[in-house]
């Protein structure tokens, strides 16, 4: 039985090599993104896509590079999800008139329409696991997580931006 409140490296009990902290951490991340995933696709669209449209709504026309600072992907990715979200209507891509290398995304009606779903969709995700715990221990859940993702290098500056906690 594995007791979660034993410090780590305790000789109170043996160990439970199934109780460790980034293995919970793992199991958790795959259910939600899965069914995070799932959610999107039944709205029309997919993480990658909801990622792109929130980046580009938020930054107004942002040049390809910027978009890849912002969401943490390289270009050709970046590229590839472009290359479909333009062919779908959900983008446009625009040369800059003073230096044509230079590429602005912007979002399109549809685009936006997208978003609204797929918005909607994250935000009752977020209710959902917000109704397991109660405030506090989602306050703490967070800032776990935060410094979690802090010390092991995970944290994009975007998200402390947008996330600061003071």
């Amino acid at each position: 039985m594995l007791n979660e409140s034993a410090p780590i490296g305790s000789t109170d009990e043996p160990i439970d090599l199934y109780g460790f902290t980034g293995r919970w951490l793992a199991l958790a991340h795959t259910a939600m993104r899965a069914e995070f995933a799932r959610r999107l696709s039944a709205a029309g669209g997919s993480l990658p896509t909801w990622q792109v449209l929130r980046a580009v709504e938020a930054a107004g026309a942002p040049t390809q590079i910027e978009l890849t600072r912002t969401i943490g992907i390289t270009g050709a990715t970046l590229v590839r999800h472009l290359d479909r979200m333009s062919s779908a209507g959900l983008i446009e891509r625009d040369h800059e008139a003073a230096d044509r290398r230079v590429r602005r995304v912007r979002i399109t009606d549809a685009g936006r329409d997208l978003l609204r779903r797929l918005s909607a969709v994250a935000t009752n995700e977020e209710r959902a696991v917000a109704a397991l715990l109660s405030e506090e221990e989602l306050v703490a859940l967070r800032h776990a997580l935060r410094t979690i993702a802090d010390h092991f290098g995970a944290a994009d500056a975007h998200v402390h931006a947008l996330h600061a906690v003071s």
